[in-house]
């Protein structure tokens, strides 16, 4: 958990275990919800999302925050199956248990579960899930804003975290050969871009999703 001790640091912190800053620094404690401030141990946390939420049918959110505060999101539940605490079965039937909740969505339910196993990427500082499809710009995160929660500049493609004004700027990759889509580039394909009719998101109207195919002779 490389930036645990960043993480925790958008918000106050709230000790619930017997945890010292020393643990927090070193990845040994979880936010409970990136809502709050609560940190528990990796026990605790486990307990938390599996035990009350999954097992029990409690309330999806912090159990010490008061109602309509604390609520677990797709990007936490992400975050903790990529550190190993929940396994992604578990983080993929708390989130769907969440989107019935809110939405009562069948749709909306398939479509972020295929988003969870779409090969979307965490930024590298703060964990917040993104997601680049082939040829749709180039590999910066994002070339405005940076990262939609922490603004920090990334490529897509290795990950590299911008050093420029402490991330908060982009002068380019110091990995990448390019910043563009290649050959071997791993960007999942655009679900929404068809031939002839590309997604809005597509700039150029040629990522491999939108080509016509070849007429068989």
């Amino acid at each position: 958990m490389r930036a645990a001790a960043d993480v925790n640091a958008f918000h106050p912190i709230s000790i619930v275990d017997n945890i010292t800053e020393e643990d927090i620094e070193q990845g040994l404690a979880y936010r409970l919800s990136f809502g709050c401030s609560h940190v528990g141990s990796a026990d605790t946390t486990k307990r938390v999302f599996v035990t009350d939420m999954l097992t029990d049918g409690k309330s999806l959110k912090c159990p010490l925050c008061p109602i309509g505060c604390g609520l677990v999101s797709s990007t936490h539940l992400k975050s903790l199956a990529h550190v190993g605490l929940l396994t992604e079965d578990e983080a993929a039937s708390i989130l769907l248990i969440r989107v019935r909740e809110l939405e009562g969505n069948f749709e909306q339910e398939l479509e972020i579960a295929q988003y969870y196993q779409s090969g979307a990427k965490q930024c590298p500082f703060c964990f917040t899930w993104h997601m680049h499809y082939n040829n749709h710009g180039c590999h910066h995160i994002s070339p405005r804003t940076g990262c939609t929660v922490c603004n920090k500049h990334f490529c897509y493609n290795c990950l590299f975290l911008s050093e420029d004004e402490g991330g908060l700027a982009w002068s380019g990759c110091a990995t990448c050969p390019g910043s563009f889509c290649d050959d071997v580039c791993l960007c999942p394909l655009c679900p929404e871009c068809k031939p002839g009719n590309s997604c809005p998101r597509c700039e150029y109207g040629g990522c491999p999703a939108c080509v016509q195919p070849l007429e068989q002779p």
